[in-house]
Formats: C-alpha cells, sequence, structure tokens
C-alpha cells in the first residue's frame, strides 16, 4: 500500500499481548515495515508515562494518539504536539460534582510538556493501587493537592464501584461539553473507570488530526474495544481482533488474529507492500 496510509492500532487487548507488552516478535515486524516505510502509530487511552515504555524498542515515527484522544504526543521529542483542553466552566462543575458525591478523581494537567495529575485523599483500594502502579514515572508527576486555579485541565479519570462511578456518569450526560468513557478495567473485574473529556475529544478526532497534519489519505486501524467505535467508522478498513467485542467485529472489514498472538503484526506483515 502506498506510503500515504496510516496505519493505527490500540494498545490493550490490541497490540499488546496479555502480559501487558509488545512482544518480540511484534517489534521484529514493525521495526522491520517502518524501516521499508510503513507509517504506524498507536492510538490509546493510556498517557505517555506508560506508553513510552511500553512501545520501547519500536522506531515508531508518527506521534500517537494518548488519552482517548485528549493529546497527541510526539515520542520522539517527548512533546504534546496537540491537546483538547476541558472549558474551564465545565472544570468547575465537575469538581463540584466530585465535591458533591465524595468521590476522589485523578485531574489530569498539562505544564510545559509535563503530565501532572492532582489528587485527593484515596475513597478506595484501587485508586490507590492505581497511584502505587504509576507514582515513580518521571512522565507523570502525581500530586496530592487541589488542582491550581489556572491549570489546564485535559481531562479527569474516577476509578471505583460500578454504581459509584455511573452515578457522576449519569448527571455528566446532561452536559454537552464532556465526552465521557466508562468501562470496566480489562485486568480487574469489578474496578470501573470513568475518564471525562471535551467533547471534542475522540480517538477519531487526534486521527484527523495526524491525517491533517501528515497528508495521510488512507487510514486502516486495529482495536477491540468500544473507545474504538469512532475510529473504525472514519476508518478505510478496520481490523478487529479475534478478542473484540462483537460491536467492533461488527463494524470492522475484517477479523484478524488474537492480541496474544501477534494478530496486528501479522496482519500488517501479510498486507504491507513497500
Amino acid at each position: 500500500m502506498a506510503n500515504k496510509t496510516l496505519w493505527i492500532s490500540d494498545l490493550d487487548g490490541t497490540l499488546l499481548n496479555k502480559e501487558k507488552k509488545v512482544s518480540d516478535y511484534t517489534k521484529k515486524i514493525l521495526n522491520e515495515k517502518i524501516a521499508e516505510g510503513l507509517c504506524f502509530s498507536i492510538a490509546t487511552a493510556r498517557t505517555p508515562a506508560t506508553v513510552v515504555d511500553m512501545l520501547k524498542g519500536v522506531e515508531i515515527s508518527v506521534p500517537v494518539v494518548v488519552m482517548n484522544g485528549a493529546a497527541v504526543y510526539n515520542m520522539a521529542t517527548s512533546t504534546y504536539e496537540h491537546v483538547n483542553y476541558l472549558e474551564i466552566d465545565m472544570v468547575k462543575v465537575i469538581e463540584n460534582l466530585l465535591k458533591e458525591k465524595k468521590q476522589n478523581a485523578f485531574t489530569y494537567c498539562i505544564d510545559n510538556n509535563q503530565l501532572i495529575a492532582y489528587h485527593g485523599a484515596f475513597t478506595n483500594e484501587a485508586q490507590k493501587k492505581f497511584y502505587e502502579e504509576r507514582q515513580n514515572n518521571p512522565r507523570k508527576l502525581f500530586k496530592a493537592e487541589e488542582t491550581p486555579l489556572d491549570a489546564r485541565v485535559a481531562y479527569f479519570v474516577v476509578i471505583g464501584e460500578e454504581e459509584a462511578v455511573r452515578s457522576i456518569y449519569e448527571v455528566l450526560k446532561g452536559y454537552d461539553k464532556v465526552n465521557q468513557v466508562f468501562y470496566e478495567d480489562i485486568y480487574n473485574a469489578g474496578v470501573y473507570y470513568l475518564e471525562i473529556y471535551s467533547e471534542e475529544v475522540s480517538k477519531a478526532n487526534a486521527i484527523k488530526f495526524l491525517k491533517k497534519t501528515f497528508g495521510f489519505d488512507k487510514l486502516v486501524c486495529f482495536g477491540d474495544n468500544y473507545n474504538d467505535i469512532e475510529m473504525f467508522e472514519m476508518a478505510d478498513e478496520g481490523c478487529a481482533v479475534a478478542n473484540a467485542v462483537e460491536k467492533i467485529k461488527e463494524l470492522s472489514t475484517q477479523v484478524i488474529g488474537h492480541h496474544n498472538e501477534d494478530g496486528v503484526a501479522k496482519f500488517i506483515e501479510s498486507k504491507w507492500q513497500k
């Protein structure tokens, strides 16, 4: 296929195996094809704090879509090339709702290319675990303090039991200025996440930014879950891994191999042409 094609993959449940790693085989295939001219990128809910380490050894040359499309991050220069922030009035609405519900959230801000997560006292073990697994990463600073009034908020993350998290989700559904992603953690049954973004935020919109910036005229995407829906709807080819939810399989142009069997890499190896 022509070099003006962007090949973009989700991470968890798609490019990553069950150990949350990019296998040596997948790294080998991707690097071979990237060296030949493949334009490959990632679209993930994760932040650069974990994405950079997970993709270590993969020579990605195109900026990656992170935080479900809230930002586009250049791994080569360690800079955020594009960020969609929440409007200030909406930030206040969300903060007041969280106080009313007595829920802690991680409030993600970007200051001079540094990702900062402000938070209050943890209200459940899942929040504590989330913090402990990420606290020593220099690409993400945690601060146990109120979000500064002049901070620009990229998004909020609420973590907890389904009922508590859903109650916030249901209230915010009444607002036009937010886009929410509500889901169960695929690695921890019973733990639910709510990510709250600007209404402009989606993987699809961030990919549109990449297409416009770099002049891509075709999109091939890989995914497995509900936050990939808009990406699949805009793609010329949507490849659902074998373990994908049924909705993604319905939207796909083809179902490929399982995420734990290098499905993405094997498909690229078979289809990519210089």
